[in-house]
């Protein structure tokens, strides 16, 4: 899920924990302007021509959104009707791009009025948009996901961008086994243990009802550390052209032992992953619950 008119205060890199002021946009690689304007496009014709026009002019064909499932995007707008009241605003305060310049995501705070006249939202978040640049130069958003959370009024208005990653070398591991190695690690040694072997120094850990956490160490807190049965099912996932960024998203079933005879807890989830030297580490993990279905 997914503000507008507000002004870019200023640009800002994250590297090695440490930001600073760009000078300008010249310095920075044109995809990673693009996708940022494209971002700001996109909060734009949300407010100027309402959700449903936005979305079905920013999605693929393809895009998934989270509902909380992940489900094909464009038809979940086309139900929308046409003269829906609600306005949704958001802005991009973080962004990142491929090595190639052709994936990139962005996230930010949201908030929902029910009609554009209300004078209060009536809920608040932060957004994840993976984006995809087409063949003709134009952006789209592939997956489009959110968490909700209390009011926060006091957030930048500046956006900070990461460096991108490094192209993967031919003999790398291959990207598709990332999640089933965080499910081994996490029954063997803890969700904990398994974050803080995969994600990257700078994770941005996303929970419905709180903020986002900025920083691995400081998730770490929140994982259990004991061995839990905590799986995370693909049902879709792509890769950057040169390796250096990819996304996968599906379904994380948790319990707290393996054998434990209670239904498991799904969640729907989705894991940014970007290759450095090291490898590929987790630079995003979104989780949203599933309400359970009721009883017979």
């Amino acid at each position: 899920m997914h503000a507008t008119g507000l002004l870019l205060v200023g640009l800002l890199v994250v590297a090695g924990g440490v930001a600073w002021t760009a000078a300008g946009a010249d310095g920075w690689p044109a995809a990673l302007r693009e996708l940022v304007a494209s971002e700001r496009a996109f909060a734009r014709a949300a407010d100027e021509d309402g959700i449903r026009a936005a979305f079905l002019s920013f999605l693929a064909p393809e895009g998934v959104v989270f509902r909380p499932r992940p489900v094909p995007g464009r038809p979940a707008y086309e139900q929308m009707p046409a003269d829906a009241t609600a306005l949704l605003a958001w802005r991009p305060v973080f962004a990142e791009t491929s090595a190639s310049g052709d994936m990139g995501y962005t996230t930010g705070p949201w908030y929902l009025k029910n009609r554009r006249q209300d004078p209060d939202p009536a809920g608040w978040g932060h957004y994840v948009s993976i984006w995809r640049k087409e063949a003709e130069g134009r952006w789209t958003v592939i997956l489009d996901a959110g968490i909700r959370h209390g009011r926060a009024d006091h957030l930048p208005d500046a956006v900070t961008v990461a460096r991108s990653g490094q192209p993967v070398h031919p003999d790398e591991i291959p990207f598709s086994g990332l999640d089933a190695e965080m499910s081994r690690l996490a029954a063997g040694s803890g969700p904990a243990a398994a974050f803080r072997q995969l994600a990257s120094a700078d994770l941005r850990f996303y929970r419905d009802r709180t903020l986002p956490v900025i920083g691995r160490d400081k998730s770490l807190a929140l994982l259990p550390a004991a061995p839990a049965a905590w799986s995370w099912r693909a049902e879709g996932q792509a890769v950057s052209a040169d390796g250096s960024l990819g996304y996968s998203f599906g379904i994380l079933e948790t319990r707290t032992a393996a054998g434990d005879a209670r239904p498991a807890l799904q969640h729907s989830y989705l894991h940014i992953w970007r290759h450095n030297a090291d490898g590929y580490r987790l630079v995003l993990d979104l989780t949203v619950a599933i309400p359970a279905a009721p009883a017979p």
